[in-house]
């Protein structure tokens, strides 16, 4: 019996090796400060977001990698389009 759970096993842990091998990053991974030099964000929000789990993230031991797609998530979801205000005429040439 404990042959058998031995065996399934091993061929498990094999399984989840072959599949962790196979899989390759395709997304850049950014530290805080890179997240905070490509947004204008401070350093100390990001912290702050990722402390609360607003932003995912990707732990690699002690380091914490902010993915690419997460910033743009974040940008993206912050986009307002200029409002369509009629009656206001915007003067395109400049204070006179």
């Amino acid at each position: 019996m404990i042959t058998i759970f031995y065996v399934l096993l091993v061929a498990v842990i094999e399984r989840l090796e072959q599949n962790r091998r196979d899989v390759m990053i395709s997304e850049k991974l950014l530290s805080v400060l890179e997240a905070e030099a490509m947004t204008g964000r401070k350093a100390s929000t990001w912290r702050r977001d990722i402390h609360e789990r607003r932003v995912g993230v990707v732990k690699l031991g002690r380091l914490v990698r902010i993915p690419l797609s997460e910033v743009q998530r974040l940008v993206s979801s912050g986009y307002r389009p200029p409002a369509d205000r009629p009656g206001i005429v915007v003067s395109k040439g400049g204070a006179q």
